[in-house]
């Protein structure tokens, strides 16, 4: 699990890993017993992603959403952000997307966080 975590955090694709593997163990004249599947990778990769986003939760102890909007060239953009406070109490600001709205109403900036 965890070397199809570092391969695919490189760039290598779902569908890619198995061939990587292989061509490693091949290099290194390594035994290898049974095969991984693509679909396998899959599962890998998205209990992964739930690991992460419960560590994420369990460390935060303050999380605040917050969002800024303009127009540019009659298209209206809007920013937004969290900020977000540790259990040590450590403060951290972080980006989340840009996009596109068709107003500025304060429902659409809420949807915007969906």
């Amino acid at each position: 699990r965890d070397l199809i975590l570092q391969l695919v955090a490189v760039g290598v694709g779902q569908y890619h890993i198995e061939g990587v593997i292989l061509a490693v163990v091949e290099t290194l004249r390594v035994e290898l017993i049974g095969h991984i599947s693509s679909h396998s990778v899959g599962r890998i990769i998205y209990e992964a992603g739930i690991a992460n986003d419960m560590d994420l939760g369990e460390k935060l102890s303050y999380l605040q959403l917050s969002s800024d909007g303009t127009s540019h060239q009659k298209i209206n953009l809007e920013e937004c952000h969290m900020n977000a406070i540790n259990s040590e109490g450590n403060h951290t600001c972080l980006f989340l997307d840009v996009h596109s709205t068709p107003n500025h109403k304060s429902e659409t900036q809420v949807k915007g966080f969906q």
